[in-house]
C-alpha cells in the first residue's frame, strides 16, 4: 500500500471515529434528559410496562429485514396498506447518521425495519434511499445474529473488510421498565461489491437490548428470504452458513416474503441495493458499493 493509501485510510478512520464519538455524546445527552424528565419518582415506575424479553436469540439466523423508502411516513403507510400491520414509533439515528426508521415485530423475535433518509445528507445510505420512488418500499438489506468474533471466520476473501461498531442505547425508559443502557455490536462486510445482498451482523449483548422486547406482536412471520448473487461468487460460502435463506444465481437481487394475518403473503423485492453502512463513507467510493 502506498503512503497516499495509508493517508486515505487514516483519514477515513478518523472521520468514522468522529461520527461514532458524536453518536455516543448524543446517547449520553439523551440519558441525562430522560433522567431529568423522570425526576427520580418511584411512583412513576408503576405506570411503566414490563419488557417482553425473549428467552433465546439463536445465532446464524435472520434478526431483521430492512425495507428502504424515500419518505418514512409514506413508506410506513404503504407498508400498512400492503400488510395490514402497524409499525412502532419513528426513531432517528443520532450522530449524523442521516436516517430514521420504524419497526414492526415478526414471529420468532425477528422484525422489519422501515428505513428512510433523515436530514440533508445525500451520500451513502441516505442518498441511495432518497432515490427510491416516493411511496415505494424495496428490500434494501438484512441482518443476521452473530458475534463479531464469529464473523471473522465467515469472511471467504482476505480482500474483504469488516467494519465493527459497538452501539449504545437506553431502550424506552419513559414507557418500559428499563435497566440502564444496553450495548450491541454491528459488523458490516465491505469490499464484496454486492451491496445489500450481503447481510450485516448484529450481536445483542443482553436479550433485554433486543427491539422486539418493546414491540407489539403483529402475528406476522417471515416466509422466505431469497438472495440472488452471481454464479460462483465467494459470498455463497458465507450465505450457506445462515439458516432459513434461499440462494440463487444471477444479477444481485433481494426478495423478502412475509405472511400476515390480514393480507396473507406479501413480497418485497430490491435490485442492486447499496445496503446499510455507517457514516463516514461516500456512496460511490464505499468499498461495498454495488457497481
Amino acid at each position: 500500500m502506498s503512503d497516499s493509501d495509508d493517508d486515505s485510510a487514516g483519514s477515513m478512520d478518523a472521520e468514522m471515529k468522529a461520527k461514532i464519538a458524536a453518536f455516543m455524546d448524543d446517547v449520553s445527552d439523551a440519558e441525562d434528559e430522560e433522567a431529568e424528565e423522570s425526576g427520580g419518582d418511584d411512583d412513576d415506575d408503576d405506570d411503566l410496562k414490563d419488557l417482553d424479553v425473549p428467552s433465546d436469540l439463536p445465532a446464524n439466523t435472520i434478526d431483521y429485514l430492512v425495507l428502504g423508502c424515500s419518505d418514512l411516513e409514506k413508506g410506513r403507510a404503504t407498508f400498512t396498506e400492503m400488510t395490514g400491520l402497524k409499525t412502532g414509533m419513528i426513531q432517528a439515528m443520532r450522530g449524523g447518521g442521516g436516517t430514521k426508521s420504524c419497526l414492526c415485530r415478526l414471529d420468532n423475535n425477528m422484525y422489519i425495519e422501515i428505513l428512510s433518509p433523515d436530514g440533508s445528507r445525500t451520500d451513502g445510505t441516505p442518498g441511495a434511499l432518497a432515490e427510491i420512488p416516493e411511496g415505494d418500499l424495496v428490500a434494501f438489506h438484512w441482518a443476521v445474529r452473530s458475534s463479531p468474533e464469529a464473523v471473522n471466520g465467515l469472511v471467504p476473501d482476505s480482500s474483504w473488510a469488516l467494519d465493527k461498531i459497538t452501539m449504545v442505547g437506553t431502550g424506552s425508559p419513559l414507557e418500559f421498565k428499563e435497566e440502564g443502557t444496553y450495548k450491541w455490536d454491528l459488523t458490516y462486510v465491505m469490499n464484496h461489491e454486492l451491496g445489500g445482498c450481503v447481510p450485516s451482523f448484529v450481536n445483542w449483548r443482553t436479550n433485554e437490548a433486543h427491539p422486539t422486547c418493546r414491540l407489539e406482536d403483529s402475528g406476522a412471520k417471515i416466509k422466505k428470504v431469497a438472495i440472488r448473487v452471481p454464479e460462483g461468487h465467494k459470498v455463497l460460502g458465507l450465505l450457506e452458513t445462515i439458516d432459513d435463506i434461499k440462494c440463487t444465481s444471477g444479477k444481485p437481487k433481494l426478495t423478502f416474503e412475509i405472511e400476515t394475518p390480514e393480507k396473507g403473503k406479501v413480497k418485497f423485492e430490491g435490485k442492486n441495493t447499496i445496503g446499510v453502512f455507517m457514516p463516514g463513507f461516500q456512496d460511490t467510493s464505499h468499498q461495498s458499493y454495488n457497481k
